[in-house]
């Protein structure tokens, strides 16, 4: 532990060495500047229409989430039968059911997961 204590107290005297506190007087001034036109701005809150139109567009996909959500926790709790479910789930357990895939075996022969030699 005192090693690492030792270690920061280096790295902060190397740093303090490198980046000394001379910050000159016009750019101190200029980033006060920056700063307090930020605060004015961002205490006003007025959004612009691009602003509105993110926002509004945001939304939109949020509520569009939430109804596909919707939809899938009830179409799953109906169990209906449809073809598109039953062609993902026979997907689903063919790649659960798969060997994973590798370029190549020690032996240099290619294998194609699922495929079995024969």
């Amino acid at each position: 532990m005192r090693a690492k204590r030792f270690e920061d107290a280096d790295l902060e005297r190397l740093l303090r060495d490198a980046l000394p506190d001379d910050l000159p007087d016009e750019a101190a001034a200029g980033m006060r500047d920056r700063i307090a036109a930020f605060r004015t701005a961002a205490a006003k809150e007025e959004r612009g229409p691009a602003v509105s139109f993110i926002l509004a567009r945001k939304g939109a996909w949020a509520v569009l989430a939430l109804a596909l959500l919707i939809a899938g926790a009830l179409l799953q709790g109906f169990q209906s039968p449809s073809p598109l479910a039953k062609k993902i789930a026979f997907l689903k357990n063919e790649l659960s059911n798969s060997e994973p895939a590798r370029p190549a075996d020690i032996d240099g022969g290619i294998r194609i997961p699922g495929l079995k030699e024969g």
